[in-house]
Protein backbone atom coordinates (compact mmCIF):
# COMPACT_ATOMS: atom_id res chain seq x y z
CA UNK A 1 0.00 0.00 0.00
CA UNK A 2 1.19 3.41 -1.10
CA UNK A 3 0.93 6.07 1.24
CA UNK A 4 0.39 9.83 1.28
CA UNK A 5 3.71 11.60 2.08
CA UNK A 6 1.87 13.05 5.32
CA UNK A 7 0.69 10.11 6.10
CA UNK A 8 3.74 7.88 5.56
CA UNK A 9 5.95 10.42 7.51
CA UNK A 10 3.02 10.08 10.28
CA UNK A 11 3.69 6.60 10.65
CA UNK A 12 7.79 6.48 10.56
CA UNK A 13 7.05 8.98 13.78
CA UNK A 14 4.31 7.65 15.66
CA UNK A 15 5.30 3.46 14.71
CA UNK A 16 4.28 0.70 16.28
CA UNK A 17 6.37 -2.40 16.84
CA UNK A 18 4.01 -5.40 18.44
CA UNK A 19 7.30 -7.10 18.99
CA UNK A 20 7.51 -10.60 20.67
CA UNK A 21 11.09 -9.82 22.10
CA UNK A 22 13.57 -11.97 23.50
CA UNK A 23 15.88 -9.33 24.68
CA UNK A 24 15.18 -7.70 27.85
CA UNK A 25 12.62 -4.40 27.93
CA UNK A 26 15.18 -2.16 28.71
CA UNK A 27 16.57 -2.71 25.21
CA UNK A 28 13.66 -3.04 23.76
CA UNK A 29 13.28 0.16 21.26
CA UNK A 30 17.08 0.52 21.09
CA UNK A 31 17.80 -2.53 19.63
CA UNK A 32 14.68 -2.61 17.03
CA UNK A 33 15.32 1.44 15.83
CA UNK A 34 16.73 0.10 12.71
CA UNK A 35 12.87 -0.81 11.56
CA UNK A 36 11.58 2.60 11.87
CA UNK A 37 12.06 3.54 8.21
CA UNK A 38 11.14 -0.04 7.48
CA UNK A 39 8.18 -0.57 9.20
CA UNK A 40 6.51 2.43 7.93
CA UNK A 41 6.72 1.16 4.31
CA UNK A 42 6.26 -2.59 4.93
CA UNK A 43 3.32 -3.76 7.22
CA UNK A 44 6.13 -6.98 7.98
CA UNK A 45 9.67 -7.67 9.17
CA UNK A 46 11.51 -9.79 10.85
CA UNK A 47 14.54 -9.11 12.84
CA UNK A 48 17.75 -10.00 11.60
CA UNK A 49 19.91 -9.77 14.91
CA UNK A 50 16.86 -11.89 17.04
CA UNK A 51 14.88 -13.29 14.38
CA UNK A 52 11.72 -12.23 15.60
CA UNK A 53 8.60 -10.38 14.11
CA UNK A 54 8.00 -6.80 14.46
CA UNK A 55 4.88 -5.43 12.81
CA UNK A 56 3.84 -1.88 12.16
CA UNK A 57 0.18 -1.83 11.82
CA UNK A 58 -0.76 1.38 10.34
CA UNK A 59 -4.66 0.34 9.46
CA UNK A 60 -7.45 -0.27 11.99
CA UNK A 61 -11.14 -1.53 10.97
CA UNK A 62 -12.37 1.90 11.86
CA UNK A 63 -10.31 3.89 10.02
CA UNK A 64 -9.33 1.79 6.73
CA UNK A 65 -12.15 2.54 4.91
CA UNK A 66 -12.13 6.43 4.94
CA UNK A 67 -7.98 6.81 5.69
CA UNK A 68 -6.36 3.79 5.24
CA UNK A 69 -3.40 4.97 8.34
CA UNK A 70 -4.48 5.41 11.94
CA UNK A 71 -0.78 5.95 14.05
CA UNK A 72 -0.91 4.08 17.07
CA UNK A 73 1.75 4.25 20.11
CA UNK A 74 4.68 2.35 21.00
CA UNK A 75 3.40 -0.86 23.58
CA UNK A 76 4.27 -4.22 24.52
CA UNK A 77 2.76 -7.52 23.71
CA UNK A 78 1.10 -8.73 27.14
CA UNK A 79 0.07 -11.84 28.51
CA UNK A 80 -3.39 -13.09 29.43
CA UNK A 81 -6.07 -15.18 30.25
CA UNK A 82 -6.85 -17.65 27.49
CA UNK A 83 -8.51 -21.26 27.37
CA UNK A 84 -9.80 -23.38 24.55
CA UNK A 85 -13.22 -22.57 25.35
CA UNK A 86 -12.57 -18.54 25.18
CA UNK A 87 -11.47 -15.93 22.71
CA UNK A 88 -8.76 -14.32 23.09
CA UNK A 89 -9.55 -10.81 24.69
CA UNK A 90 -6.88 -7.98 25.47
CA UNK A 91 -4.34 -9.12 24.04
CA UNK A 92 -2.33 -6.21 23.01
CA UNK A 93 -2.59 -6.73 19.69
CA UNK A 94 -5.20 -6.46 16.88
CA UNK A 95 -4.82 -9.76 15.36
CA UNK A 96 -3.11 -13.45 15.40
CA UNK A 97 -1.39 -11.24 12.02
CA UNK A 98 0.71 -9.11 14.11
CA UNK A 99 2.51 -12.24 15.55
CA UNK A 100 2.63 -14.68 12.97
CA UNK A 101 5.10 -14.20 9.73
CA UNK A 102 4.66 -14.02 6.19
CA UNK A 103 7.46 -16.44 5.52
CA UNK A 104 7.52 -19.73 7.69
CA UNK A 105 10.58 -21.77 6.88
CA UNK A 106 9.10 -25.77 6.09
CA UNK A 107 11.08 -29.17 6.65
CA UNK A 108 9.41 -32.11 5.35
CA UNK A 109 10.89 -35.44 6.55
CA UNK A 110 10.72 -38.99 4.89
CA UNK A 111 10.75 -42.42 5.67
CA UNK A 112 11.44 -45.77 3.61
CA UNK A 113 7.94 -46.63 3.44
CA UNK A 114 7.05 -43.07 2.17
CA UNK A 115 5.47 -41.07 5.36
CA UNK A 116 5.98 -37.68 5.02
CA UNK A 117 5.71 -35.14 7.89
CA UNK A 118 5.91 -31.25 7.57
CA UNK A 119 7.18 -29.29 10.22
CA UNK A 120 7.34 -25.38 10.10
CA UNK A 121 9.86 -23.14 12.12
CA UNK A 122 7.43 -20.93 13.69
CA UNK A 123 6.65 -22.79 16.77
CA UNK A 124 7.99 -25.82 15.98
CA UNK A 125 4.87 -26.73 14.52
CA UNK A 126 4.01 -30.18 12.84
CA UNK A 127 1.87 -28.70 10.35
CA UNK A 128 1.36 -32.03 8.15
CA UNK A 129 1.64 -35.89 8.60
CA UNK A 130 0.89 -38.18 5.60
CA UNK A 131 0.86 -41.33 5.72
CA UNK A 132 0.78 -44.10 2.94
CA UNK A 133 -2.33 -46.28 2.82
CA UNK A 134 -0.59 -49.47 1.20
CA UNK A 135 -2.25 -48.53 -2.00
CA UNK A 136 -0.21 -45.44 -3.85
CA UNK A 137 -2.23 -43.09 -1.73
CA UNK A 138 -1.18 -40.45 1.28
CA UNK A 139 -3.53 -39.82 3.90
CA UNK A 140 -3.47 -36.57 5.78
CA UNK A 141 -3.87 -36.99 10.06
CA UNK A 142 -4.04 -33.55 10.96
CA UNK A 143 -6.49 -30.96 10.84
CA UNK A 144 -4.80 -27.47 9.85
CA UNK A 145 -4.59 -24.50 7.50
CA UNK A 146 -3.55 -25.91 4.15
CA UNK A 147 -1.07 -22.80 3.92
CA UNK A 148 1.46 -22.42 6.70
CA UNK A 149 0.97 -18.72 5.96
CA UNK A 150 -2.36 -18.61 6.90
CA UNK A 151 -1.91 -20.07 10.59
CA UNK A 152 -2.41 -16.48 11.92
CA UNK A 153 -6.33 -17.47 11.16
CA UNK A 154 -6.43 -20.02 13.67
CA UNK A 155 -6.72 -19.51 17.84
CA UNK A 156 -6.18 -23.52 18.38
CA UNK A 157 -2.50 -23.98 18.70
CA UNK A 158 -2.65 -26.39 15.82
CA UNK A 159 0.36 -28.45 15.65
CA UNK A 160 2.24 -25.97 17.88
CA UNK A 161 4.85 -26.42 20.43
CA UNK A 162 3.78 -25.28 23.68
CA UNK A 163 5.59 -23.81 26.20
CA UNK A 164 6.69 -22.55 28.73
CA UNK A 165 4.25 -24.34 30.38
CA UNK A 166 1.25 -26.38 28.57
CA UNK A 167 -1.92 -26.32 29.85
CA UNK A 168 -3.35 -24.00 32.86
CA UNK A 169 -1.86 -22.28 35.50
CA UNK A 170 -4.41 -20.98 38.05
CA UNK A 171 -4.24 -17.14 38.24
CA UNK A 172 -0.74 -17.23 37.04
CA UNK A 173 0.90 -17.66 40.27
CA UNK A 174 3.33 -19.70 41.62
CA UNK A 175 6.44 -19.98 43.85
CA UNK A 176 9.94 -20.98 42.86
CA UNK A 177 13.18 -20.95 44.99
CA UNK A 178 10.94 -18.98 47.44
CA UNK A 179 9.73 -16.33 45.41
CA UNK A 180 6.57 -15.25 44.03
CA UNK A 181 5.73 -14.69 40.31
CA UNK A 182 3.21 -13.81 38.27
CA UNK A 183 2.94 -14.91 34.83
CA UNK A 184 0.69 -14.25 31.60
CA UNK A 185 -0.35 -11.43 32.99
CA UNK A 186 -1.72 -12.42 36.03
CA UNK A 187 -5.23 -13.40 34.81
CA UNK A 188 -7.38 -15.80 36.44
CA UNK A 189 -6.55 -18.36 33.89
CA UNK A 190 -3.17 -18.51 32.30
CA UNK A 191 -2.95 -21.48 29.42
CA UNK A 192 0.13 -22.86 27.50
CA UNK A 193 2.47 -20.61 28.97
CA UNK A 194 0.42 -16.88 28.31
CA UNK A 195 -0.74 -15.09 25.19
CA UNK A 196 3.02 -15.35 23.34
CA UNK A 197 3.99 -18.44 24.18
CA UNK A 198 6.42 -21.13 22.23
CA UNK A 199 3.83 -21.74 19.61
CA UNK A 200 3.99 -17.63 18.49
CA UNK A 201 7.83 -17.96 18.26
CA UNK A 202 10.51 -18.59 15.46
CA UNK A 203 12.83 -21.11 16.41
CA UNK A 204 16.07 -21.81 15.01
CA UNK A 205 16.85 -24.97 12.98
CA UNK A 206 20.19 -26.65 14.32
CA UNK A 207 20.25 -29.86 12.45
CA UNK A 208 18.73 -31.20 9.30
CA UNK A 209 18.44 -34.64 7.92
CA UNK A 210 16.59 -36.56 5.92
CA UNK A 211 14.62 -38.42 8.33
CA UNK A 212 14.69 -35.92 11.37
CA UNK A 213 15.42 -32.11 12.45
CA UNK A 214 16.30 -29.92 15.38
CA UNK A 215 14.59 -26.84 16.53
CA UNK A 216 16.05 -24.40 19.22
CA UNK A 217 14.50 -21.40 21.20
CA UNK A 218 15.79 -18.92 23.42
CA UNK A 219 13.09 -18.05 26.26
CA UNK A 220 14.81 -14.75 28.13
CA UNK A 221 14.61 -14.72 31.76
CA UNK A 222 11.41 -12.57 32.42
CA UNK A 223 9.62 -13.54 29.38
CA UNK A 224 6.01 -13.91 30.16
CA UNK A 225 6.96 -13.69 33.45
CA UNK A 226 8.55 -16.57 33.78
CA UNK A 227 12.04 -16.63 35.37
CA UNK A 228 15.41 -17.88 34.46
CA UNK A 229 16.70 -18.26 30.57
CA UNK A 230 15.29 -21.49 29.24
CA UNK A 231 16.65 -22.76 26.18
CA UNK A 232 14.72 -25.51 24.88
CA UNK A 233 15.94 -27.95 22.14
CA UNK A 234 12.94 -30.00 19.82
CA UNK A 235 14.03 -33.20 17.62
CA UNK A 236 11.28 -34.89 15.29
CA UNK A 237 12.85 -38.18 13.78
CA UNK A 238 10.88 -39.93 11.82
CA UNK A 239 11.13 -43.83 11.91
CA UNK A 240 10.41 -46.18 9.31
CA UNK A 241 7.77 -48.05 11.51
CA UNK A 242 5.45 -45.27 10.84
CA UNK A 243 6.50 -43.60 14.46
CA UNK A 244 7.16 -39.77 14.74
CA UNK A 245 9.29 -39.17 18.02
CA UNK A 246 9.46 -35.91 19.73
CA UNK A 247 12.19 -35.09 22.17
CA UNK A 248 12.52 -32.15 24.15
CA UNK A 249 15.22 -31.21 26.37
CA UNK A 250 14.79 -27.90 28.54
CA UNK A 251 17.54 -26.09 30.29
CA UNK A 252 16.70 -22.96 32.80
CA UNK A 253 19.85 -20.97 35.24
CA UNK A 254 17.09 -20.99 37.85
CA UNK A 255 14.27 -23.14 39.07
CA UNK A 256 11.35 -22.61 37.03
CA UNK A 257 8.05 -24.88 36.15
CA UNK A 258 8.15 -26.12 33.06
CA UNK A 259 6.12 -28.17 30.49
CA UNK A 260 6.49 -28.65 26.71
CA UNK A 261 3.91 -30.51 24.45
CA UNK A 262 2.53 -30.90 21.07
CA UNK A 263 -0.81 -29.53 20.26
CA UNK A 264 -2.22 -31.24 17.14
CA UNK A 265 -5.50 -31.83 16.29
CA UNK A 266 -5.50 -35.54 14.92
CA UNK A 267 -8.54 -36.78 12.55
CA UNK A 268 -7.55 -40.41 11.42
CA UNK A 269 -10.26 -40.19 8.70
CA UNK A 270 -8.53 -38.26 6.40
CA UNK A 271 -10.75 -35.70 5.75
CA UNK A 272 -12.85 -32.73 6.93
CA UNK A 273 -15.33 -34.37 9.36
CA UNK A 274 -16.18 -35.11 13.20
CA UNK A 275 -14.40 -37.43 14.81
CA UNK A 276 -16.89 -38.40 17.30
CA UNK A 277 -16.79 -41.75 15.53
CA UNK A 278 -13.07 -42.87 16.41
CA UNK A 279 -13.07 -45.46 18.71
CA UNK A 280 -10.26 -45.16 21.76
CA UNK A 281 -8.37 -46.90 24.18
CA UNK A 282 -6.06 -45.25 27.26
CA UNK A 283 -4.05 -46.28 29.25
CA UNK A 284 -5.48 -44.40 32.32
CA UNK A 285 -8.23 -45.70 34.49
CA UNK A 286 -8.10 -41.91 36.61
CA UNK A 287 -8.85 -38.22 35.63
CA UNK A 288 -8.10 -35.14 37.43
CA UNK A 289 -11.46 -33.58 38.65
CA UNK A 290 -11.51 -29.87 37.75
CA UNK A 291 -13.38 -26.69 39.05
CA UNK A 292 -15.51 -24.38 36.39
CA UNK A 293 -12.57 -22.97 35.30
CA UNK A 294 -10.63 -26.42 34.07
CA UNK A 295 -8.09 -26.07 37.06
CA UNK A 296 -7.83 -29.26 38.89
CA UNK A 297 -9.39 -29.54 42.27
CA UNK A 298 -7.01 -31.76 43.49
CA UNK A 299 -9.22 -34.63 43.28
CA UNK A 300 -8.07 -37.96 41.17
CA UNK A 301 -11.15 -39.54 40.13
CA UNK A 302 -11.54 -43.19 39.07
CA UNK A 303 -14.00 -43.73 36.20
CA UNK A 304 -13.26 -47.29 36.42
CA UNK A 305 -15.37 -47.02 39.87
CA UNK A 306 -19.10 -47.04 38.44
CA UNK A 307 -21.18 -50.19 38.24
CA UNK A 308 -24.58 -49.01 37.34
CA UNK A 309 -22.77 -47.66 34.04
CA UNK A 310 -19.78 -47.13 31.87
CA UNK A 311 -18.65 -43.70 32.74
CA UNK A 312 -17.92 -41.30 29.46
CA UNK A 313 -14.49 -40.40 31.10
CA UNK A 314 -13.64 -44.46 31.14
CA UNK A 315 -11.49 -45.69 27.66
CA UNK A 316 -9.88 -48.69 29.73
CA UNK A 317 -11.13 -51.04 26.54
CA UNK A 318 -11.98 -49.41 23.19
CA UNK A 319 -15.22 -47.09 22.68
CA UNK A 320 -16.50 -44.16 20.21
CA UNK A 321 -15.22 -40.93 21.52
CA UNK A 322 -19.57 -40.54 21.42
CA UNK A 323 -21.43 -43.60 20.83
CA UNK A 324 -24.31 -42.16 19.77
CA UNK A 325 -22.00 -40.31 17.57
CA UNK A 326 -23.58 -36.89 18.46
CA UNK A 327 -22.48 -34.49 21.75
CA UNK A 328 -25.56 -35.49 23.32
CA UNK A 329 -23.92 -38.18 24.95
CA UNK A 330 -22.05 -35.48 26.70
CA UNK A 331 -25.18 -33.50 27.86
CA UNK A 332 -25.62 -33.71 31.38
CA UNK A 333 -22.09 -35.16 32.77
CA UNK A 334 -20.97 -32.85 35.71
CA UNK A 335 -17.67 -33.12 34.55
CA UNK A 336 -18.02 -32.28 31.72
CA UNK A 337 -20.57 -29.43 32.48
CA UNK A 338 -18.21 -26.61 31.41
CA UNK A 339 -16.24 -28.51 29.24
CA UNK A 340 -18.82 -29.51 26.17
CA UNK A 341 -17.02 -32.29 25.91
CA UNK A 342 -13.47 -33.96 26.94
CA UNK A 343 -10.49 -31.62 27.96
CA UNK A 344 -9.56 -33.15 30.59
CA UNK A 345 -6.48 -34.63 32.17
CA UNK A 346 -5.57 -38.85 32.02
CA UNK A 347 -3.49 -40.04 34.94
CA UNK A 348 -1.65 -42.47 33.33
CA UNK A 349 -0.78 -45.53 34.73
CA UNK A 350 2.56 -46.78 35.47
CA UNK A 351 3.46 -43.96 33.59
CA UNK A 352 7.16 -45.12 34.08
CA UNK A 353 6.41 -48.36 31.72
CA UNK A 354 7.11 -46.68 28.62
CA UNK A 355 6.86 -49.78 25.83
CA UNK A 356 3.10 -49.30 26.84
CA UNK A 357 1.16 -46.62 24.88
CA UNK A 358 -0.72 -44.31 27.12
CA UNK A 359 -3.63 -43.95 24.70
CA UNK A 360 -4.66 -45.66 21.39
CA UNK A 361 -6.90 -44.38 18.83
CA UNK A 362 -8.39 -45.69 15.79
CA UNK A 363 -10.10 -44.02 13.16
CA UNK A 364 -13.47 -45.03 10.86
CA UNK A 365 -12.98 -47.16 7.97
CA UNK A 366 -13.04 -44.92 4.70
CA UNK A 367 -12.65 -46.39 1.24
CA UNK A 368 -11.58 -49.89 2.74
CA UNK A 369 -8.57 -48.12 5.20
CA UNK A 370 -8.50 -47.65 8.42
CA UNK A 371 -5.26 -46.20 10.51
CA UNK A 372 -4.51 -46.69 14.05
CA UNK A 373 -2.64 -43.87 16.34
CA UNK A 374 -0.62 -44.33 19.03
CA UNK A 375 0.99 -42.53 21.57
CA UNK A 376 3.92 -43.02 24.04
CA UNK A 377 5.37 -41.30 26.51
CA UNK A 378 7.34 -40.45 29.88
CA UNK A 379 5.21 -38.00 31.20
CA UNK A 380 2.94 -38.94 33.62
CA UNK A 381 -0.53 -37.68 32.22
CA UNK A 382 -1.81 -36.51 29.05
CA UNK A 383 -4.97 -33.88 28.28
CA UNK A 384 -7.37 -35.73 26.10
CA UNK A 385 -9.09 -32.45 24.08
CA UNK A 386 -12.15 -33.81 21.64
CA UNK A 387 -11.83 -30.16 19.67
CA UNK A 388 -15.11 -28.74 22.04
CA UNK A 389 -14.45 -25.39 20.82
CA UNK A 390 -12.49 -25.43 17.45
CA UNK A 391 -13.24 -21.40 15.28
CA UNK A 392 -15.71 -20.74 18.45
CA UNK A 393 -15.56 -17.36 20.16
CA UNK A 394 -12.66 -16.22 18.44
CA UNK A 395 -12.20 -13.38 16.13
CA UNK A 396 -10.82 -15.41 13.05
CA UNK A 397 -11.01 -18.99 11.88
CA UNK A 398 -9.50 -21.98 9.86
CA UNK A 399 -10.34 -23.30 6.78
CA UNK A 400 -9.91 -26.55 6.46
CA UNK A 401 -7.21 -27.96 3.44
CA UNK A 402 -9.21 -30.12 1.82
CA UNK A 403 -12.77 -28.39 1.23
CA UNK A 404 -12.23 -25.20 1.74
CA UNK A 405 -15.01 -24.86 5.01
CA UNK A 406 -14.56 -23.88 8.45
CA UNK A 407 -13.56 -25.84 10.78
CA UNK A 408 -16.04 -26.64 13.54
CA UNK A 409 -16.35 -27.95 16.90
CA UNK A 410 -15.21 -32.25 17.21
CA UNK A 411 -13.34 -31.80 13.87
CA UNK A 412 -10.34 -33.02 15.18
CA UNK A 413 -8.83 -34.32 18.69
CA UNK A 414 -5.68 -33.82 20.92
CA UNK A 415 -3.82 -36.51 22.87
CA UNK A 416 -1.46 -33.77 24.51
CA UNK A 417 1.49 -35.22 27.27
CA UNK A 418 2.50 -33.52 29.94
CA UNK A 419 2.52 -33.12 34.01
CA UNK A 420 -0.27 -32.38 35.53
CA UNK A 421 -2.02 -29.15 35.06
CA UNK A 422 -1.80 -26.51 37.56
CA UNK A 423 1.10 -28.42 38.96
CA UNK A 424 2.91 -25.55 40.56
CA UNK A 425 0.12 -25.92 43.03
CA UNK A 426 -0.75 -29.06 43.79
CA UNK A 427 2.39 -29.94 45.84
CA UNK A 428 0.91 -33.64 46.64
CA UNK A 429 1.89 -34.55 43.07
CA UNK A 430 5.37 -32.69 43.32
CA UNK A 431 7.06 -35.90 42.60
CA UNK A 432 5.58 -36.74 39.29
CA UNK A 433 5.61 -33.10 38.58
CA UNK A 434 9.17 -31.59 38.66
CA UNK A 435 10.55 -28.31 37.84
CA UNK A 436 13.28 -27.81 36.19
CA UNK A 437 16.75 -26.35 38.22
CA UNK A 438 20.30 -25.51 36.74
CA UNK A 439 20.85 -28.85 37.48
CA UNK A 440 17.43 -30.66 37.11
CA UNK A 441 16.66 -29.96 32.84
CA UNK A 442 13.75 -31.31 31.16
CA UNK A 443 13.93 -34.20 29.39
CA UNK A 444 10.59 -35.45 28.08
CA UNK A 445 9.46 -37.22 24.88
CA UNK A 446 6.22 -37.86 22.66
CA UNK A 447 6.18 -40.85 20.31
CA UNK A 448 3.42 -40.97 17.14
CA UNK A 449 2.96 -44.17 15.92
CA UNK A 450 0.34 -44.74 13.20
CA UNK A 451 -0.34 -48.11 11.45
CA UNK A 452 -3.14 -48.88 8.77
CA UNK A 453 -5.20 -51.74 10.06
Amino acid sequence: MTLPASQAQTAKLMFTLRHISPLPRRSFVDHHMQFKEDAASSPLNVCPSCNMTARLNITSARHRRDVGVTPVRRRYVVGTTSTHRRPREGLGYDSMSDIFPQNPTLVTLHNAAGMQVTLMDWGATIHSIKVPLGNGTLREMLIGPANPEDYHHQYCYMGATIGRYANRIDKGQFVANGKDYTVGGGKDVVLHGGDVGFDKQRFSILEQQPNCVTFKLHSPDGQEGFPGNFDLIVKYTLGDDGSLRVDYHGTCDQECPACITNHSYFNLNGKHCKVLGHEAMFNAKSILLMDPRSIPTGVVYDVTARTDKVDNFNFTQFKKLAPSGSVEDFVGDENMRFTGGYDHAYVINDYGDITKPCATVKGEVVDGKQVQLEVFTNYPAFQFYSGNAINQGVPDVAIARDDNKEYGPHDGFCIEPEYFPDAPHLKEFTEVNPVVTPKQPLNRYIMYKFTVL
